[in-house]
């Protein structure tokens, strides 16, 4: 029988687990806080801290795999004692973990599974003995108390016939317990029953919603090879941008990006006093595949059409380019987007793009009696962004 202080003392002293809370930032859910309660469920009797680990103490963690998710129980001293990769929802990774920790902690007989304050059980009270038999007995013989056979001739000459058995007979020996036989043992004797989880429902098909703001530079909003642009020309402008996107199970990310360049001005060569200025603005839609790590990468399919706007200023006033009537370039574009993102405090989105696209056409803007300006043959940006993640 345990004491209580000798209870308090063996808790105190044993070895302890620590479940790394702190790794929930860097998932989609709040799944080693879910540990930590399905732990008080499972082992009551384990002592759960926050402390350093020391000693025989084990650490618990859930965090993000390769294509998953991973579950690790790591020693004090860092070194992995064991490691399950587990591909259910998000929800589900504490009860599962749980689960997997239990059976772990009964195979390797762990110090501290079964310290609690609760003092031991007395054993079980000894099986009441039968009451002895009932036994025909010879009363006038020495000895009396043991079982002799009754006088057949005798019984025969009283009832004039031999009985015949019903069936109902209760033959006993001496010592030997009277009542029904015994069941046979049970062919599941001595297995242990470990009943599984129910099988985790599939998760939900939209996981995040972003919209994030960006700002960066943007080489190419400018002809080349044009008497204009070997003055004052511009390869490399400030840019802006908009992202707004949907993922889909963690993986599959759809989107819509707007991107805005700043305004460039070019000097029109004498005789003429002018100035043309113009800017680019381009939409895109966003297709791609993301990886299922704390730092993300997503690659990206891009398509849709960059508009460049002009004008030319004189001493007289704003018109028009003479050559386009609205003064708009449409210039289809095709394009890839490499994207690489960190989520902080589970909804903070700091990320880096870098963008770069084909135009399907070469569009130009003309001053009459000079070279055009000719659209760049290929568009590169880089962005740094910020956002939010939901």
């Amino acid at each position: 029988m345990v004491g209580p202080l000798t209870a308090v003392l063996l808790a105190a002293t044993a070895p302890a687990l620590h479940v790394e809370r702190a790794a929930d930032a860097q998932l989609p859910c709040r799944a080693n806080d879910a540990l930590e309660q399905a732990i008080k469920v499972r082992l009551p009797r384990v002592r759960l801290t926050r402390a350093k680990a020391t000693g025989a103490d084990l650490s618990a963690q859930i965090s993000r795999g390769e294509g998953g998710f991973r579950f690790e129980v790591r020693r004090a001293d860092g070194t992995v004692a064991m490691g399950r990769d587990l591909y259910s929802g998000c929800e589900q990774l504490g009860d599962t973990s749980a689960l997997i920790l239990e059976r772990y902690l009964a195979q390797i007989s762990w110090a501290g599974r079964d310290v609690g304050l609760v003092a031991e059980s007395p054993p079980p009270p000894a099986p009441a003995l039968p009451a002895p038999p009932l036994v025909v007995t010879d009363a006038g013989t020495e000895g009396a108390g043991t079982p002799v056979e009754p006088d057949t001739a005798a019984l025969v000459s009283r009832i004039g016939q031999s009985p015949e058995p019903s069936g109902n007979e209760v033959v006993s020996a001496a010592g030997a317990p009277v009542g029904p036989p015994a069941p046979p043992p049970s062919s599941d004797a001595g297995t242990e029953v470990i009943h599984l989880p129910p099988q985790s429902p599939p998760g939900p098909t939209l996981t995040a919603l972003e919209v994030s703001a960006g700002a960066g530079a943007w080489y190419g909003p400018r002809g080349v090879g044009s008497s204009l642009q070997r003055d004052e020309g511009q390869s490399l402008v400030g840019a802006f941008s908009l992202d707004l996107g949907l993922t889909l199970r963690d993986r599959v990310r759809l989107g819509v990006l707007a991107l805005l360049g700043l305004p460039v001005t070019r000097a029109v060569p004498p005789p003429k006093l002018a100035t043309v200025q113009s800017f680019d603005v381009a939409a895109f839609a966003l297709l791609g595949v993301c990886t299922r790590t704390a730092l993300t990468f997503c690659g990206h399919a891009l398509g849709g059409a960059r508009f460049t706007w002009a004008d030319t200023r004189t001493g007289a006033g704003t018109t028009r380019l003479p050559s386009t009537a609205s003064g708009l370039i449409t210039v289809p574009e095709l394009g890839l987007l490499a994207r690489l993102q960190y989520v902080l405090f589970h909804h903070l989105l700091l990320a880096a793009d870098l963008i770069g696209g084909v135009p399907l056409v070469r569009g130009q803007l003309v001053v009459k009696g000079y070279d055009p300006y000719l659209n760049p043959p290929i568009d590169l940006q880089l962005q740094l962004r910020a956002g939010v993640r939901l």
